[in-house]
C-alpha cells in the first residue's frame, strides 16, 4: 500500500471524495497521522530486518551502513549460523569477535522511513498497511473536534494492531511458563 493508496482509503472512510483537489488538500496533514500510525506500529511490533555484511579488517561494522536504520542488533551470526560476539566501541560502529574481513548476518530492529512521495510504501510488513487508514481518520475527526467518530477509528486502529500482534508475533500471556509447585 503506498501513501497515495493509505490517502485515498482514509478519504473514502471519510466519504470526502478523490478528485485532485481534495487529494491535494489533504495530501500534507495525511502523511504526517501516516507517519505517526507507521511509529506507532513499528513500536508495537518491533521490526526486524535481516542483512548481509561484511566486516573490514578488524572485524568492524558501521551501523550507518545498513540499509535500514538500525536502533538495536538482536543478532550477528556467522557463515554457519553461531552467533557471534560483539561490542559497541562508539557510537554506532560495532567490534566483532574474531570478525575480521567476515561477511556476517545481522539481525536487527530497525526505525521504518518516513513517507513524503505519493509512491512511498510503509517499511513495516504488508499485513500492517491496511490498518494506517483506521488511524489517519482518527486523527482527522480529532482534529475535527468529532470525539465519537475519533474514539471509533482509534479503537478499530489499536484492535486491529493488538490482533496483528497476536497472530504474527504471538500473545506473551499464552506462552508464559507457570510453576505449578511439582
Amino acid at each position: 500500500m503506498t501513501l497515495n493508496d493509505i490517502i485515498y482509503s482514509a478519504l473514502r472512510m471519510l466519504e470526502r471524495g478523490n478528485d485532485t483537489q481534495t487529494v491535494d488538500k489533504y495530501r500534507k496533514v495525511f502523511t504526517d497521522y501516516a507517519n505517526t500510525a507507521i511509529g506507532d506500529i513499528a513500536e508495537r511490533i518491533k521490526p526486524t530486518f535481516i542483512e548481509e555484511v561484511t566486516l573490514d579488517e578488524k572485524g568492524r561494522l558501521d551501523l550507518s551502513s545498513t540499509s535500514r536504520s538500525c536502533i538495536r542488533i538482536e543478532s550477528i551470526k556467522n557463515s554457519a549460523g553461531s552467533e557471534m560476539a560483539w561490542s559497541e566501541i562508539a557510537t554506532g560502529i560495532i567490534q566483532v569477535t574474531n570478525g575480521e574481513g567476515a561477511t556476517v548476518e545481522l539481525l536487527y530492529r530497525y526505525r521504518p522511513v518516513r513517507l513524503s512521495s505519493t509512491t512511498d510504501v510503509p517499511q513495516l510488513p504488508a499485513f500492517t498497511h491496511d490498518i494506517i487508514p483506521y488511524f489517519v481518520v482518527a486523527c482527522h475527526n480529532r482534529d475535527k473536534n468529532d470525539t465519537p467518530e475519533s474514539t471509533y477509528y482509534f479503537d478499530m486502529f489499536n484492535r486491529e494492531l493488538a490482533q496483528i500482534h497476536n497472530d504474527h508475533y504471538g500473545d506473551s500471556a499464552k506462552n508464559k511458563l507457570i510453576n505449578l509447585g511439582w
